[in-house]
C-alpha cells in the first residue's frame, strides 16, 4: 500500500466522521425544545465563566498586587518615600500673621512654587492675599488641606473666597489661584 491509498481511505473515514457528527447534531437538535437551547447556553456560559473568567481576573489581580510589592520595594530601596516635613512651630509663631514670608514656607514645605502674591487691606482691618501656586496637583491639595491646620491659634481667622485651578497639560503642572482673607 503505498502513501496515496492510506491518504484516500483516511479521507473517506473523515467523511464518515463528519457525516456521522452531522446526523447526531441533527437529531439532537430537532429533539430540542426551547427550554432545552436556554439551559443548554445558560450552563455553557456559567462553565466559560467558571474555567475562564474567574481564573483570568484572578491572574490580574495577582499581577497588580506584585506590581505594587515592586514598586513599593522600589520606593524604599531608593528611598523615594519622603517624610513629612513641617516647619518647627517656633519657626511659625515668629512669622507674621499669614505674610509672604508665612505662604512662602508653607509652600516650600510641599514643593510648591510661589508665582505670584498680591496683598490689599479691605475695611475694618482685614487684608485680602491672592495668590498663585504652581506645583503637582496631589502636593496642592495636601497643601490647602493643611493650609488651616497648620496656621498657629493666635492667628486671625481666614477665609478663603476664591479657588481656580487650571492645569498645563504639556507639563502636567496646576495654578492654583485663591483669594483668602484674615481679619476680623
Amino acid at each position: 500500500m503505498n502513501w496515496l491509498t492510506i491518504r484516500l481511505n483516511r479521507i473517506k473515514l473523515d467523511r464518515k466522521m463528519l457525516q456521522y457528527i452531522s446526523w447526531q447534531t441533527n437529531s439532537v437538535l430537532s429533539r430540542m425544545t426551547l427550554w432545552h437551547i436556554i439551559l443548554t447556553t445558560s450552563l455553557i456560559w456559567i462553565l466559560g465563566i467558571w474555567l475562564w473568567v474567574i481564573p483570568q481576573y484572578h491572574l490580574e489581580q495577582m499581577d497588580i498586587e506584585h506590581e505594587i510589592n515592586r514598586l513599593e520595594h522600589f520606593k524604599v530601596h531608593y528611598d523615594l518615600v519622603k517624610p513629612k516635613t513641617f516647619l518647627p512651630s517656633s519657626q511659625l509663631n515668629n512669622l507674621p500673621p499669614l505674610s509672604y514670608e508665612a505662604l512662602l514656607a508653607l509652600a516650600a514645605q510641599r514643593n510648591l512654587h510661589l508665582v505670584e502674591y498680591q496683598q490689599t487691606n479691605h475695611d475694618q482691618g482685614a487684608i485680602r492675599h491672592r495668590c498663585v501656586f504652581r506645583g503637582e496637583w496631589l502636593a496642592t491639595r495636601e497643601f490647602l488641606d493643611d493650609l488651616q491646620p497648620t496656621i498657629p491659634h493666635d492667628f486671625r481667622p481666614v477665609r478663603i473666597y476664591e479657588i481656580a485651578i487650571q492645569r498645563n497639560s504639556q507639563t502636567n503642572m496646576i495654578d492654583v489661584t485663591f483669594v483668602m482673607e484674615t481679619g476680623t
